[in-house]
């Protein structure tokens, strides 16, 4: 953006393209208005922090439509546009990357109404917890987590992926079959290292070391499912691998 609509942005007085191309802008003027930093939000209110300015951010958890998180101790820069447009711009900064967050907002109604705050993402928010209020996403984009279980990896949008092993020994049966003769079963169960929001998820089974798998998921809750193991041998494990597929919310 050019750097006289930069200024005037800043400060109503210096719109004046006449006075930016002349000079005829008083030079202490334009210093106090780009370092001005004090600001105060109006009764810590930021739908009242409506003029052009640097703010000082309120901290307390007792203010009014501030920005989540930590974003309310940050400074932040309200600028305004013709027809009553308003954008507000928080940030906060910390020698901890996942610590700085920046936050902005706007409105087209003089700061009669808002709208909703939006986070931006960077390399250091992208992975940490996610979260949601009303099916709306409020927290990181992505969260991975492993546990005695196995993996999962959780999505912004409320998809979840589940991954592991499982491992028996097929004692049960025999019953036998036109392709392998004699075969013997075992039916684990299987815990997710994270739960489901419901038991509509898909599920997957894989042999790893030897055997079949027969079926997936025959039982399921949200936290659990079954699988049916197949092998020739009742003496040695057989070894799984599974995943799952469905939402966290």
């Amino acid at each position: 953006m050019p750097l006289t609509k930069i200024v005037k942005a800043l400060a109503p007085e210096l719109r004046d393209a006449d006075n930016l191309n002349t000079g005829t802008v008083p030079e202490t003027r334009l210093r106090e208005t780009l370092r001005e930093a004090g600001k105060t939000v109006p009764s810590q209110d930021y739908n009242l922090a409506i003029e052009t300015g640097f703010y000082a951010g309120i901290g307390a958890p007792t203010g009014t439509n501030a920005p989540p998180e930590l974003a309310r101790y940050g400074t932040m820069f309200v600028g305004r546009s013709a027809n009553n447009y308003i954008t507000q711009i928080v940030g906060f900064g910390a020698a901890t990357g996942a610590t700085n967050q920046l936050y902005f907002r706007g409105s087209n109604t003089n700061g009669s109404t808002w709208a909703a705050w939006q986070k931006v993402f960077t390399q250091a928010s992208i992975l940490g917890t996610v979260a949601q209020s009303g099916g709306v996403p409020t927290g990181a984009i992505i969260e991975k987590g492993s546990n005695a279980n196995g993996e999962y990896t959780k999505f912004a949008d409320g998809t979840m992926t589940c991954f592991g092993e499982v491992s028996a020994t097929c004692t049960s049966g025999p019953y036998t079959n036109g392709v392998n003769g004699t075969v013997y079963y075992a039916q684990p169960d299987v815990t997710l290292p994270a739960a489901f929001v419901n038991a509509n998820y898909r599920t997957n089974v894989t042999a790893v070391n030897r055997g079949a798998s027969l079926l997936a998921g025959f039982v399921k809750s949200t936290s659990s499912f079954r699988v049916e193991l197949n092998d020739t041998s009742n003496t040695t494990p057989v070894r799984a691998s599974w995943s799952a597929i469905g939402r966290w919310f």
